[in-house]
């Protein structure tokens, strides 16, 4: 594994924040949408449509989907016709199935762009026969890149890549190659990515993982790219996934206190092999007291602390129970006084057996005297309760 430098701890933010701002600052930090969890998700959006209760509307004057066939497109326009439509495709007999299908044919590139349209070409994918779906997906063809950046068109393609048949998601995903990099950075068309690289079989895919070599990095800290990332580590073919992971593995020390590279770390905590959870281990103790006072790393520490085994635990809890030189220069007292590095102690005696987590009570106990005394932090509130309940 390559040597990684200690950070330097003079570039670390010591600005205070009251508890609930950092609470939301840290959730903040890896993703867009504002939530802590690693594991990205789909963007495809279903519409509840199965027991919508009809209303009249423009085009929908009675409940019968015979009446809606003359005025199919401003049907499926409209927001309470798109819903009657959703919510009757799976009931349709083949013949009245088929009409809708011959019917909405030709408005099927409009309606995959539009805001109501679309559910409903989700729909018909989800409810179609093999022949009704490959008519949709012939829509598809010759526009997958600017459909997958569109807000509406990507769902569509998310959804046609878990209904369509192998050879029809193999031809689809062959349109991408040469711009997976410009739709991984995209806040829409990385969905699109992830999709591909789950549904499509791994032989077929490998061009996602080659298009990686050299910037693996750059997307690991990229707000959309980082998410791309996590899901060709779990699903990606063996070879180019080793040459990804090795590339990430040699910048770890950077994207463990990265915004978003904090999360693909966390990730191959989760889901790497034992010795790249390993190294991510043992790097993480090494640098312990600093990582820990920072923004971003200190996500990564918790996870470290959590799946550590028993002896790097020992290893963790000695190093900051030790007592050489003055208090104020005790790792345990500077991370208690830190406003991340807190909320790691905490976790500590959380997880500790009752041996240590005795110990850490006897030991936070005098320190927090100290604190009180020569700082307001409002996060000491936290550790004080801590040690009441304990």
């Amino acid at each position: 594994m390559p040597s990684v430098e200690s950070p330097n701890n003079k570039n670390y933010s010591k600005a205070g924040k009251p508890e609930r701002q950092r609470k939301a600052s840290r959730e903040r930090a890896g993703d867009p949408a504002h939530k802590r969890a690693v594991e990205p998700k789909s963007y495809t959006k279903k519409s509840d449509a199965s027991n919508v209760e009809f209303k009249p509307s423009k085009y929908v004057k009675a409940d019968n989907i015979d009446c809606v066939f003359e005025h199919i497109p401003d049907v499926c326009k409209d927001q309470f016709g798109s819903r009657y439509i959703q919510s009757k495709i799976g009931t349709l007999n083949d013949s009245q199935k088929a009409e809708l299908f011959r019917r909405i044919d030709v408005y099927v590139p409009e309606l995959m762009k539009d805001v109501f349209g679309n559910y409903v070409i989700q729909k018909m994918f989800e409810y179609g026969t093999p022949s009704q779906r490959r008519m949709l997906s012939s829509h598809l063809q010759g526009n997958m890149i600017p459909l997958s950046l569109q807000m509406y068109g990507c769902r569509v393609i998310q959804t046609a890549f878990v209904y369509l048949d192998d050879e029809e998601r193999i031809k689809l995903a062959g349109e991408m190659k040469n711009d997976v990099i410009r739709c991984s950075k995209d806040q829409n068309g990385n969905h699109v990515i992830q999709k591909i690289v789950e549904n499509v079989p791994t032989a077929e895919t490998k061009f996602v993982l080659d298009s990686f070599r050299g910037k693996s990095v750059s997307l690991a800290v990229h707000a959309y790219g980082c998410r791309v990332i996590q899901r060709v580590l779990i699903y990606g073919e063996r070879e180019s996934r080793g040459a990804v992971m090795n590339e990430l593995m040699e910048n770890l020390n950077a994207l463990i206190q990265d915004q978003f590279g904090n999360y693909v770390v966390q990730h191959i905590l989760d889901q790497g092999t034992k010795q790249e959870r390993d190294y991510i281990l043992d790097l993480v103790i090494a640098n312990f007291v600093s990582f820990s006072q920072h923004k971003f790393a200190s996500n990564v520490v918790e996870k470290c602390c959590i799946q550590s085994d028993a002896g790097r635990k020992n290893d963790i809890y000695n190093q900051l129970l030790v007592s050489n030189g003055t208090v104020q220069e005790s790792p345990l007292f500077i991370m208690i006084k830190d406003q991340y590095a807190n909320y790691v102690v905490q976790k500590l005696v959380e997880i500790s057996t009752p041996q240590y987590r005795g110990k850490m009570i006897m030991a936070i106990r005098p320190l927090l005297e100290q604190l009180r005394r020569s700082s307001s932090a409002r996060h000491l509130s936290s550790i004080e309760r801590l040690v009441t309940e304990n």
